[in-house]
């Protein structure tokens, strides 16, 4: 369940790295993507995240990917708590990106 801070955030991080998009249209992604997410076992997300990754290889270029991943760092400690489940996608997409997600070791 995602809170209000991470939720301004992803509004946020849509909406810089695809102008075009609405807020309106990146809520409603953010709503069918974790709608989609809660359906999946353990082993079907990491399925999902790498084939996500994937596609994002391919539609993004080395910029916008390298702007993601601050992004992403910004996105997991919006509500001012790490998850474990976080570090865990997190180290993932490094893995797949190639990217550095720098996060504050102090939360």
């Amino acid at each position: 369940q995602l809170d209000h801070q991470e939720r301004e955030e992803w509004v946020a991080v849509v909406t810089e790295l695809f102008p075009e998009f609405s807020e309106d249209r990146a809520d409603n992604f953010l709503v069918e993507a974790q709608t989609t997410i809660n359906q999946l076992n353990s082993s079907e997300k990491n399925q999902h995240l790498k084939e996500v990754l994937d596609r994002i290889k391919t539609l993004l270029d080395s910029n916008q990917i390298t702007t993601l991943s601050s992004k992403i760092a910004n996105l997991i400690e919006a509500d001012g708590i790490i998850m474990t489940s976080e570090i865990e996608i997190a180290s993932m997409i490094e893995k797949e990106l190639g990217v550095t997600i720098s996060l504050d070791e102090n939360l």
